[in-house]
C-alpha cells in the first residue's frame, strides 16, 4: 500500500491492522433558513456592468438557501418590489464614479451609500467581492466569505510525481491565483495567521544530499519570506495562535514527533505534548484555550483534544473511525471539527462534534479527499480531492462542500494540481 507523503510522513511505523469503526451517522440535509429577498439594479452606464453582475451572481450562489437574489432591468421593476425586499442600486454618479446604494422597501432612507473605486482587473474582482460582502452584511447582519482568501501548495508543472510545489494564494472562488514563492522545491502545509498578514509553511529542502523539512513565514504586507525553524528532521504542520506571535508546530529533533509552541520573534520553544508516541497536526481552538492533534497513543493515528493551559492533563480522544486520521480542523462557530480518515481504501472527510458523540461522513465514492479547512463563517469546507484519471495521470483539485457534504463548487481554474489548502478567517 503506497501512501501520499503529505499525510503519512509521521506514520510510517504505525501498524494498520485491527481495523474497526464506530457507527456512522450520515448527513441528511442542513438547517432551514428564512430567505431574504435582494433585488439588484445595475445601470447600463456602469462600465463594468457585466463583470459586476457575473461575480455577484456567483458569490450569492453560495448562500442561495438564505438569500434570494434577483437582477432587475429597469427602475419600474425596482418600484414594484414587495415590502421588505432589499434594493441594491449600482449606478454611475456625476463624477463618473460607481456608486452603491442599499435600501429596503418600506423603510425610509438608505441603509448604505458608498462610492466604488476600481484599479486593475485583479482589484476589480476584489472590489466586486467587497460589494457583495457589504450587501450580505446589510441583509443578514453577519459576514460572508466573499473577501476571504485561500492559500495552498500547487504544482508548477504537470509532470507525474513532480516534487516542485510552490506557495500560492487566490480568492475564495479560485480566481486571482498568484504564485508567492520560488523555492524550486516542495512546499507543503501552509496556513494563515489570524490577522491574515502572514502565512507559515514548510519546504522539503536538500543540502549536501540530506533532506530536511524546514519552516518558513511569508509576510503578505512586504512580500518577504523568512526561515523560522530548521531543526534536524520535521519542522512542519504549523499553525498560528490567536496572538499571531506564536505558532504551534511539529518537531522531531529530539526523537519522536512532538508538538511545540514557538515564539516567531525570539525563537523560544515550549514543549506542549510529551508522549512516547508521535503527536502531530496541531490545531488551536478559536478561543485559544484548546488543542486538537493527531497521535498514535492508542496504537493507530486518532484525534485528541487537550487544554493548552494544562498540557497532557485530561487528554481526550475524539475519534474512533478509520485506520488513520489526519488534519483535524476546528469550526470557527460551532463545537465541532472536520478531519480526514482512511476508510474503504480511500481518504474521506468526516465532521465530528467535540464530545465525540456524533460523526457525519461528508464524502464518499469520489477519490481521495484530504486536508479539510472551514470557511470563516463555518458554513463551508474546502479540501483537496484526488481522482485517478489513468495509470500515468492523477488530477488533484480543490473542492468546496457545505457542512452537510453537498458539493458547492470545484475550483477548476487552479491548475495543474493543488494540495493542502487553508482558508483565511
Amino acid at each position: 500500500m503506497k501512501f501520499k507523503f503529505g499525510l503519512f510522513i509521521f506514520w510510517g511505523l504505525f501498524s494498520f491492522f485491527n481495523f474497526s469503526t464506530t457507527p456512522i451517522i450520515y448527513s441528511v440535509g442542513g438547517a432551514t433558513y428564512i430567505e431574504d429577498k435582494v433585488s439588484f439594479l445595475i445601470s447600463d452606464k456602469v462600465s463594468e456592468r457585466d463583470l459586476i453582475l457575473s461575480i455577484i451572481k456567483d458569490d450569492f450562489s453560495f448562500y442561495e438557501d438564505e438569500v434570494r437574489v434577483n437582477f432587475l432591468s429597469s427602475e419600474e421593476e425596482f418600484k414594484k418590489s414587495i415590502e421588505g425586499t432589499f434594493l441594491v442600486n449600482i449606478s454611475m454618479n456625476k463624477t463618473k464614479k460607481i456608486e452603491l446604494e442599499i435600501s429596503k422597501k418600506g423603510s425610509l432612507g438608505s441603509l448604505l451609500k458608498k462610492e466604488i473605486h476600481f484599479k486593475d482587473y485583479r482589484d476589480k474582482r476584489s472590489t466586486i467581492h467587497e460589494i457583495a460582502e457589504l450587501v450580505f452584511q446589510e441583509v443578514k447582519g453577519r459576514s460572508a466569505i466573499f473577501k476571504s482568501k485561500i492559500v495552498f501548495s500547487g504544482e508548477v508543472d504537470e509532470s507525474v510525481g513532480s516534487q516542485r510545489k510552490e506557495l500560492f494564494i487566490c480568492d475564495f472562488d479560485g480566481e486571482n491565483v498568484e504564485q508567492l514563492t520560488f523555492h524550486q522545491s516542495n512546499v507543503i502545509s501552509p496556513s494563515f495567521s489570524f490577522d491574515k498578514k502572514k502565512i507559515v509553511y514548510s519546504v522539503i529542502e536538500s543540502k549536501k544530499g540530506i533532506k530536511n523539512i524546514n519552516l518558513y513565514i511569508y509576510n503578505l504586507e512586504d512580500r518577504s519570506q523568512k526561515l523560522i525553524s530548521s531543526f534536524r528532521g520535521i519542522n512542519s504542520g504549523a499553525v498560528f495562535m490567536r496572538d499571531n506571535n506564536h505558532i504551534l508546530l511539529t518537531l522531531s529533533y529530539q526523537g519522536n514527533a512532538e508538538i511545540y509552541k514557538l515564539n516567531v520573534h525570539d525563537k523560544s520553544l515550549y514543549k506542549i505534548t510529551n508522549h512516547y508516541s508521535d503527536d502531530v497536526d496541531p490545531m488551536v481552538s478559536f478561543d485559544g484555550k484548546d488543542l486538537l492533534f493527531v497521535s498514535g497513543r492508542s496504537g493507530k493515528a486518532h484525534i485528541y483534544q487537550m487544554s493548552l493551559a494544562k498540557p497532557e492533563v485530561n487528554v481526550k480522544r475524539i475519534t474512533y473511525v478509520g485506520l488513520v486520521n489526519a488534519t483535524p480542523r476546528y469550526s470557527p462557530v460551532r463545537e465541532e471539527a472536520v478531519f480526514a480518515s482512511w476508510v474503504d481504501n480511500n481518504f474521506d472527510l468526516f465532521r465530528v462534534d467535540l464530545n465525540g458523540n456524533q460523526i457525519v461522513r461528508l464524502t464518499k465514492d469520489f477519490g481521495n479527499n484530504e486536508n479539510p479547512t472551514f470557511s470563516p463563517d463555518g458554513k463551508f469546507i474546502l479540501f483537496s480531492s484526488e481522482r485517478v484519471l489513468s495509470k500515468s495521470k492523477v488530477r488533484r483539485r480543490l473542492m468546496i462542500i457545505n457542512r452537510d457534504g453537498e458539493v458547492v463548487k470545484e475550483l477548476s481554474k487552479i491548475t495543474p494540481n493543488a494540495y493542502t489548502p487553508w482558508w483565511s478567517l
